[in-house]
């Protein structure tokens, strides 16, 4: 067994870790988002911490010596803190227990998800407005032939699993908005429906080329989307 400590998160791990937290500090009742809006000067910044639920090393906090290296970096044995909560957690190992910090993570993506059901019956066709514009203002890609395929389908084709099915469930709640901004546009902007595509046909590549697939692909996108 590793004993070094190497920190080495895969780009399907840390789509997983930060789609599903949603950004929030996994500390009970912490109300922070580890993410720093973007403004006039900078992109958005994440200053979030990435903790190890079970040590990082055979002497961090909470060691496991029966994990490997790469079994500690896992999606699975990390937690996204804010700067504070993830010191204080690391110092207090006894305190903050590997159980705990397990009910935490559990509680951080329920609350997010939760958030995610509330939030989104109530989206506006203003924000569906703003949001389609970013991504067919980005940048631009030969689109390709869409094919439709029945929403069961794709989740069976592309090995979505719980949170993900719920996400996308949700999103159905909204598409005859979608369908009907889409192709009012396109009727009068005929560049309209393969900007639109271009952009997401762009980031679906780039995220399949860094490795992505199944629940970590749909949350990699769903960042995107959002």
């Amino acid at each position: 067994m590793s004993t070094q400590g190497r920190r080495y998160y895969t780009p399907a791990d840390l789509a997983l870790l930060w789609s599903r937290s949603g950004g929030l500090c996994g500390f009970s009742e912490c109300p922070v988002i580890c993410v720093e809006p973007a403004n006039d000067n900078d992109l958005s910044a994440r200053v979030g911490r990435i903790a190890h639920i079970e040590g990082n090393s055979d002497r961090g906090p909470r060691a496991n010596p029966n994990l490997s290296q790469q079994e500690r970096n896992l999606y699975a044995n990390l937690i996204l803190l804010c700067a504070t909560h993830h010191a204080l957690v690391d110092a207090q190992a006894n305190t903050y227990t590997v159980e705990m910090l397990r009910t935490w993570k559990t509680a951080q993506e329920a609350r997010y998800s939760d958030f995610l059901a509330q939030a989104m019956p109530d989206i506006t066709f203003a924000e569906l407005v703003a949001i389609t514009n970013v991504l067919v203002n980005g940048e631009q890609l030969p689109p390709s032939p869409i094919t439709v395929i029945p929403p069961q389908d794709k989740i069976a084709r592309n090995g979505l699993t719980g949170q993900s099915i719920l996400w996308f469930n949700m999103g159905l709640l909204q598409i005859q908005q979608v369908e009907d901004y889409v192709e009012t546009t396109g009727s009068f902007d005929r560049t309209f429906v393969g900007r639109l595509t271009s952009g997401f046909i762009g980031e679906y590549q780039q995220q399949r080329q860094a490795g992505l697939q199944g629940d970590a692909l749909f949350a990699a996108m769903f960042r995107f989307s959002t």
